[in-house]
């Protein structure tokens, strides 16, 4: 099945000609988030056009932010010119096509639930630790959203400090937060950042029963997955510490047009 995918990034675009989740043709262009939402939305336009052919089954778009059900942007921290835009009905308009929505982190975790590191299991999660921290879940075989589609932001989640200060976990643990500690990305990274890393992952383990938590942003290619594993095993409950591993996502940097695109098929 033929389908385009389109990962709407805060500095570049890139729309892909996706055929059973192999890439055959893509293309890329500015967001142009500085400016209006004209040319932003010509720009996503034109991305699209050039991959685009007539026997397209539709067109699955991620974003850095969350969309309602209709496809109506509701949050954006990086592109805040088109909040409010209803994305579905304007490009579906444009080029005649059924067209899906979603936030970047769930993209990332249903192409490694279809194609990568979480095929074969039923209940995944995806966590990408890059510049922010999201996070995406596959419950069931179902991609859970939550009521108005704010489910997995999980960099908001709020850790209490040794001096009794409330810290948000992308605070912590975001491949920015350790730039500003370490100056740069490395696996020299300090037990106080596993410890962070490793009760926030077992709050996801003891609340959801996971088979499979599977990592990708930058950071993912700095972590020491033996040790991750063994202390989010050590916070897990004694019945849910054994039934999930923790590893390192498959797909690389493509995760996000794979999973867009699977968007136009899965859960219909």
């Amino acid at each position: 099945m033929k389908v385009i995918g389109v990962d709407i990034g805060g500095t570049k675009i890139e729309a892909a000609l996706i055929e059973n989740g192999v890439v055959k043709n893509i293309s890329r262009a500015e967001t142009l988030s500085f400016t209006n939402k004209y040319l932003i939305l010509q720009n996503i336009e034109h991305c699209i056009s050039e991959v685009f052919v007539h026997d397209v089954q539709g067109i699955g778009i991620g974003i850095p932010g969350i969309a309602d059900k209709s496809g109506k942007i509701l949050f954006m921290s990086h592109i805040k010119k088109i909040i409010g835009v209803n994305l579905n009905e304007f490009i579906s308009e444009k080029f005649n096509k059924p067209t899906s929505i979603e936030n970047d982190a769930k993209c990332f975790t249903l192409a490694e639930y279809l194609y990568g590191a979480g095929k074969d299991h039923s209940n995944v999660v995806g966590l990408i630790l890059g510049t922010g921290i999201g996070a995406g879940l596959i419950l069931d075989d179902k991609l859970y959203r939550g009521t108005d589609g704010g489910a997995g932001e999980l960099g908001h989640n709020l850790i209490f400090l040794n001096n009794k200060k409330l810290a948000e976990f992308e605070e912590l643990c975001s491949a920015n937060a350790v730039i500003k500690k370490q100056k740069k990305l490395s696996k020299n990274l300090s037990k106080e950042f596993y410890k962070y890393l490793a009760v926030n992952i077992a709050n996801i383990v003891n609340i959801f029963n996971p088979e499979i938590i599977v990592i990708g942003g930058g950071l993912s290619n700095y972590l020491d997955y033996k040790l991750l594993n063994k202390k989010v095993k050590s916070y897990s409950i004694p019945v849910n510490k054994n039934s999930f591993k923790i590893v390192k996502n498959k797909l690389g940097s493509g995760s996000g047009l794979i999973g867009a695109a699977g968007l136009v098929s899965f859960n219909k």
